[in-house]
């Protein structure tokens, strides 16, 4: 599965750095990396307790619930007509709160579809 891959593939990346460049746990991102892997595989159900939602940035966390949505429910770049690396340099240009209200209004919109 698609989970299954990413997973293999932050492994491979932090297997990489590690061994090559940096001691991956000294590496700031290393929580969010850690978490990012538990995320992928804890049931949409069981996040409110989770620590997940310390480890890891909140609007990674909200992105990564798009993918669990509904069909019906667009992810924010489609909502603004961009492709996924356009949206992803859309977010290095803003700042987080602008990127929440991205996920606010397409949140909004869907559920006036409601």
């Amino acid at each position: 599965t698609a989970r299954l891959t990413l997973a293999q593939d932050v492994a491979e990346l932090e297997l990489g750095v590690g061994s090559q460049l940096w001691p991956v746990e000294e590496m700031p991102i290393h929580p969010t990396l850690k978490a990012l892997k538990t995320l992928l595989f804890t049931e949409t159900s069981a996040l409110g307790g989770s620590s997940v939602l310390q480890d890891m940035p909140r609007i990674h966390v909200l992105h990564h619930l798009f993918s669990r949505a509904p069909f019906e429910l667009q992810s924010p770049y489609a909502r603004m007509g961009l492709p996924a690396s356009k949206y992803n340099t859309w977010l290095d240009e803003h700042t987080e709160d602008e990127a929440m209200e991205a996920v606010r209004e397409t949140l909004s919109a869907y559920s006036s579809l409601q």
